[in-house]
């Protein structure tokens, strides 16, 4: 519980912040009025003084938080303030002149101010806790009555400030479960825990209280790549709640087993090559002979499920249709006429992957052929160029992906005597990168495609100081170190010079660093 109230306390603004930094009436008498209107609410200060100046008050000093409906204004002469029936978004403004009270120049409680901000933000303008926010989700899944981008991405009704606030509060939480889970499995071994589960350590050490380490504040994307900015998307073959073919997000399953698919042609983190494949692949399944999936339970029969695209900064794009079994004639009339479509979108390479559970999630095993084009598609990253297949792991955000990379390479500020230890590598991304800066690469990985993958980037980009092992870590990790150099483990004492492990999803939100693109899942 005290994880969360920390994570409540780190994911809206305290008391103090709510108010402006400096809430005192000067003893001029001038800084005194107040603005309000419902407009205002979502603006910046800027737009503000942009407005007041172009109503003849150059020169204005503006106190305002964006979620606020009012305003506080320092200038010169107040009265031209205080005649003028003002509008702003043609909503009318309320002009209250804030009397000097005693004690002026002086902190007091916003609460005093009728006027001022409150003391505790109204629920429309409160920062959610992620955490909760995640759980609503996975309560309300099967009575969700919203559209697909508050399906697929529901932080997008915060600016993308907020969104950085409540990821940045989600992982310091994260930390801290860290700490104390470490905590408690030392006190079951009976061993003394180390040094960085202690709070002198965290104070020291500037770490948040009850985490293990220094948190960086979030590193945001640039402005120019807030939309469209996922580079792979998993679509669900359907029908909307008008019961027309749709290609997108699923909405909801019914107690039935039916899924309601909805469009993703106004989700702005789907990029416009995918949402023209979208609706292209829409108008192809109402007028194929070969039905959608029916996921009804006692039905279950038919042949289109889902699509997965990825798309690269060239606009090329890799595809896989998800069908279930078909045989070599019906895979020719099945491809037949998505083939020119296809490739007036860009499309260079597609695949089919055939399916006969009841669940769309294939098992490892299930058949993957290439039936046109590339058998991969390149992705560039930091100088290099990696290629990906369909089920390859690559991080869905290029630009975010390169941040992380930069920054990670940063941070372990490896030497040309040292070993990076890549654990849940992926195509090798990580690795890759750093592998100049390094003796050698090893890297692990429990996907056997991901391993091809990173050994066939290897040799593309000429990159011979790398090792990639498929298996679970758990097993290779230890004999990896068991086999190392013992000089290697003097280094920092742990069998390797430095240790890397992205999580199996990659490196995602909860990660030190962090990127974050705006509205992005929640567990992306």
């Amino acid at each position: 519980m005290a994880d969360l109230e920390s994570e409540k306390s780190a994911g809206q603004p305290s008391a103090a912040e709510q108010q402006p930094e400096d809430s005192t009436v000067p003893e001029d008498g001038r800084g005194g009025i107040h603005l309000s209107c419902k407009a205002f609410r979502g603006q910046e200060p800027h737009a503000l003084q942009e407005w007041l100046a172009e109503a003849g008050m150059p020169n204005v000093r503006v106190r305002k938080k964006k979620p606020w409906h009012y305003a506080f204004v320092t200038l010169e002469d107040e009265t031209k303030l205080k005649e003028q029936e003002l509008f702003f978004k043609k909503a009318k403004v309320q002009v209250n002149a804030r009397q000097a009270a005693k004690g002026a120049g002086k902190k007091r409680p916003a609460e005093e101010d009728p006027n001022g901000p409150s003391k505790k933000l109204k629920a429309e303008e409160k920062i959610p806790v992620l955490k909760e926010l995640r759980e609503r989700i996975k309560g309300s899944k099967k009575s969700f009555d919203g559209d697909a981008l508050e399906k697929s991405a529901p932080l997008m009704k915060w600016d993308y400030k907020t969104q950085l606030q409540m990821k940045h509060g989600y992982v310091k939480t994260a930390v801290r479960s860290i700490t104390k889970l470490a905590q408690k499995r030392c006190e079951k071994l009976g061993r003394a825990p180390p040094s960085w589960c202690s709070k002198e350590w965290s104070l020291a050490s500037g770490a948040p209280q009850g985490c293990c380490c220094p948190l960086d504040p979030p590193i945001g994307a640039p402005e120019g790549t807030l939309r469209g900015w996922r580079n792979k998307c998993e679509f669900t073959i359907g029908r909307d709640p008008r019961g027309e073919v749709e290609v997108g997000f699923i909405l909801k399953i019914l107690p039935d087993g039916a899924q309601v698919i909805g469009s993703i042609q106004e989700v702005p983190l789907v990029p416009a090559p995918m949402q023209r494949l979208c609706a292209m692949v829409s108008s192809l399944v109402a007028k194929s002979s070969f039905p959608i999936y029916d996921r009804r339970e006692g039905q279950r029969k038919g042949v289109w499920r889902t699509l997965l695209a990825r798309v690269n900064p060239s606009n090329e794009m890799l595809v896989m249709f998800q069908t279930t079994s078909l045989s070599e004639e019906d895979r020719a009339n099945f491809v037949e006429p998505l083939l020119p479509e296809l490739e007036k979108l860009g499309v260079t390479s597609v695949f089919l992957q055939f399916n006969d559970e009841v669940t769309d999630a294939a098992r490892p095993t299930a058949l993957v052929t290439q039936v046109h084009g590339k058998p991969r598609l390149e992705m560039p990253m930091l100088g290099l160029k990696l290629e990906v297949g369909p089920l390859s792991f690559f991080n869905p955000n290029t630009t975010t992906c390169r941040f992380l990379m930069e920054t990670a390479l940063a941070f372990l500020n490896l030497k040309k005597t040292e070993i990076l230890l890549d654990i849940f590598c992926g195509i090798g991304t990580i690795g890759l990168c750093a592998a100049h800066c390094c003796e050698k690469v090893i890297g692990v990985d429990v996907v056997e495609e991901n391993i091809e993958d990173a050994r066939r980037n290897a040799e593309q980009n000429a990159i011979s100081n790398t090792e990639f092992l498929a298996g679970k870590a758990e097993e290779l990790v230890p004999k990896i170190l068991g086999d190392m150099d013992p000089s290697k483990e003097e280094i920092k004492g742990s069998g390797c010079s430095s240790c890397i492990a992205s999580s199996p999803n990659g490196w995602t939100e909860n990660t030190v660093p962090h990127a974050g693109q705006p509205g992005d899942d929640l567990c992306a």
